[in-house]
């Protein structure tokens, strides 16, 4: 590669790595139609035919335009969207150094973006990545201005790999030594055993030890009434448990359920900003649309879940209608093999003690009322602060502490169900609520948060 073709290269890698941390952002098609702007290089690199600037400016004010009807949940998304577009109109015109400074500043607002909804360490790889790809497409585009940058191309490779690497270091060094909120450092190092209660997309029975009360609200549901029974929230569906960590393997199939009944729940949700992209809904849900701030449809998944492209970063308001029953009639051939996973560690110990608790001439409704009254009664209690154990949970919980929060007994009661050949589900969300008569709606809050089968 010719050394003036350097920061080209780089602006464009630099796209590329953003598309790739925003990937769960942005709807697959857009994503396709950034990529397929990479041929664009090589109209930069060989052909040169470029459209008028007064064409490129009425199409970057139409398509900005255009991407205020795009579905997006609040300005975040359409900021992004506003990003990508800048982005990509810069492509199609003449790539001079003013343009690729450009690019570099808007590639850095996309990873700042990123920020927001990544926290995992593989972005702080990519990030790293980011910021060698553009100093080295900072250097020559810099030393083109001055002199011819093949004659330096190596020692400005150096130069902008050493800058890099200080970079990272001193970063490290503020980030070891600032001083910081000790609530996201203790908790993301596995320091700390406490939990709040709380809905979270991340079950893992490992390593909590006691959990707070959280009295803060999680949403409101408008009916036209109370319902006669405390009310089950459904959120999200696992099917594959590991190690103490339940994991979704379905894949993510979009389907449009329907309910046979004519006793239909509508709901109307104002659900508080969290760190989780899954929506809830009075079970069984299975249409949801969004009505605030952007008004579109949510496609259910095969579980009846639904889930947001992103984090809910602000409140949002949406339509949920619910039906009393399960509105699916069967299950799919996968989903009936993930309902039956098993971990090979606990096949045997289940095994065992199902052969005490049930006869194998029983019909899966008494299996299923037998293994709720075993876990309902002594020794089994529900505490939110159970004593440090090592083991694998299930197994601890079953034959040893006897205490644990509604995950344990949820998880304990679904794998006991497999053992016995049922296929079940775990499931989160919430249970209960305070029925408001004033406004008729359920106030739910985060202590009200909730597992079961």
């Amino acid at each position: 590669m010719k050394a003036k073709h350097i920061p080209i290269f780089s602006a464009y890698m630099g796209f590329l790595l953003a598309i790739l941390v925003l990937k769960e952002e942005l709807p697959l098609w857009f994503q396709g139609i950034c990529l397929i702007f990479f041929i664009t290089i090589l109209n930069h690199l060989q052909w040169r035919i470029y459209p008028s600037n007064l064409f490129l400016n009425f199409l970057a004010i139409a398509l900005i335009l255009l991407s205020f009807s795009l579905p997006h949940t609040d300005i975040f998304m359409l900021f992004l969207y506003v990003l990508f577009i800048l982005i990509l109109i810069k492509f199609l015109s003449p790539l001079k150094p003013r343009d690729l400074w450009q690019v570099y500043t808007l590639n850095l607002f996309l990873f700042s973006a990123a920020t927001f909804s990544n926290f995992n360490l593989s972005f702080g790889f990519i990030l790293i990545l980011f910021f060698w790809i553009t100093l080295i497409g900072i250097c020559f585009l810099t030393a083109q201005q001055v002199t011819e940058p093949a004659i330096l191309q190596r020692p400005l490779f150096y130069f902008a790999s050493c800058l890099s690497v200080t970079a990272v270091l001193v970063a490290v060094l503020f980030f070891a030594f600032l001083p910081r909120s000790p609530y996201t450092f203790f908790l993301g190092f596995g320091l700390s055993h406490k939990a709040k209660t709380g809905f979270t997309e991340d079950i893992d029975l490992n390593g909590i030890q006691e959990i707070r009360t959280d009295n803060s609200v999680a949403f409101r549901a408008i009916m036209s009434g109370p319902l006669k029974s405390p009310p089950y929230w459904r959120g999200m569906v696992y099917d594959t448990y590991q190690n103490g960590r339940w994991r979704i393997k379905l894949k993510p199939q979009k389907i449009k359920p329907s309910c046979p009944e004519s006793n239909i729940y509508h709901q109307t949700i104002f659900l508080e900003p969290y760190a989780g992209k899954t929506l809830f809904a009075l079970n069984y849900p299975f249409a949801i649309n969004i009505t605030a701030p952007r008004t579109f449809s949510v496609p259910s998944l095969p579980n009846l879940t639904f889930v947001l492209n992103r984090p809910i970063f602000q409140r949002i308001e949406y339509q949920a209608s619910s039906c009393p029953i399960f509105p699916v009639a069967h299950l799919s051939a996968q989903e009936k093999l993930l309902y039956l996973q098993m971990p090979p560690n606990l096949k045997g110990p289940l095994d065992k003690l199902l052969q005490h608790l049930v006869d194998k001439k029983d019909p899966p409704p008494v299996i299923v009322k037998k293994l709720v009254n075993f876990l309902q009664k002594p020794p089994f209690e529900s505490r939110f602060q159970i004593p440090k154990i090592e083991g694998e949970p299930v197994l601890m919980f079953l034959f040893k502490t006897h205490k644990g929060w509604c995950e344990h007994f949820a998880s304990a009661l679904t794998l006991l169900l497999r053992s016995a050949g049922i296929p079940a589900r775990f499931v989160g969300g919430y249970y209960g609520g305070t029925w408001n008569t004033t406004g008729n709606y359920y106030l739910v809050r985060q202590k009200d948060a909730h597992a079961w089968v």
